[in-house]
């Protein structure tokens, strides 16, 4: 069964448009939320699982999106989007890693060495 082209070309659309606002909303609570400076499962579940599993969707939907355009059932001009899905990972990829930074240098220092200080916490 073939899908028209018009047909392709919304649903590439309407999925570019949720997973770019997801991406958005996760990243910008991620921003919002930093650092985190105490173990929560919701942080933890939004910034590693979400996160990872965004990332893994835009690298899918990449390799969807040139395949059709090799096969010729959707334009060269689609390949556009590719720069976008790697402006999206490049974001998205700031949440696992910036969480796991975070529990490395606040929450669990013994491991890495370092000694958790906080601004509150200084003296001068």
């Amino acid at each position: 069964m073939t899908m028209n082209r018009p047909l392709v070309n919304l649903a590439l659309l309407t999925a570019a448009i949720v997973l770019s606002f997801v991406s958005f909303v996760l990243v910008l609570n991620g921003a919002t939320d930093e650092p985190y400076e105490a173990y929560r499962a919701n942080d933890a579940f939004e910034q590693l699982v979400i996160g990872t599993a965004l990332i893994a969707l835009w690298c899918c939907y990449s390799v969807v999106v040139v395949t059709l355009v090799a096969t010729q059932r959707i334009t060269r001009d689609w390949l556009v989007i590719i720069v976008w899905a790697a402006i999206c990972v490049f974001y998205l990829s700031c949440c696992p890693l910036g969480y796991v930074h975070d529990l490395d240098h606040f929450i669990f220092p013994s491991r890495s060495g370092q000694v958790a200080t906080s601004d509150s916490n200084r003296t001068v």
